[in-house]
């Protein structure tokens, strides 16, 4: 699928975008041109019988610890059991001070543990 030039100035225009002519040969018509060739290139591969992932990180290094039964049933009708990689966290601790009071003696207004803000909605 090529784009009209026509086509890019009324796309930018709907989404509010600022499109500069550049002078190096490089256009964008040419960007569109080939991410559209990308996703038709993408588009004609086989996935039949290929599961879906459920998350991006989904590996075989880990046995999934959601539900009581972590096996579900493929398309080909046989059970596997759903495996993803635990991904790194820090631990919930906490490192700082409460220090509520504090800021809120620092605010113009302040009742009952909460800034008072003026009204900018009405009613």
């Amino acid at each position: 699928m090529v784009f009209s030039q026509k086509a890019i100035n009324q796309i930018a225009h709907l989404a509010r975008l600022e499109i500069k002519n550049t002078s190096n040969g490089h256009s964008i018509q040419d960007d569109l041109t080939r991410i559209v060739a990308m996703i038709d290139q993408i588009q004609g591969i086989n996935t039949q019988g290929i599961e879906p992932m459920s998350h991006p990180l989904e590996d075989n290094s880990l046995p999934s610890e959601v539900g009581e039964n972590s096996e579900t049933n493929t398309p080909s009708g046989s059970n596997t059991q759903k495996e993803i990689t635990a991904q790194r966290t820090r631990p919930d601790l906490v490192t700082e001070p409460n220090q509520r009071d504090t800021l809120l003696t620092l605010a113009p207004l302040a009742e009952a543990g909460l800034y008072l803000v003026p009204q900018v909605i009405e009613e």
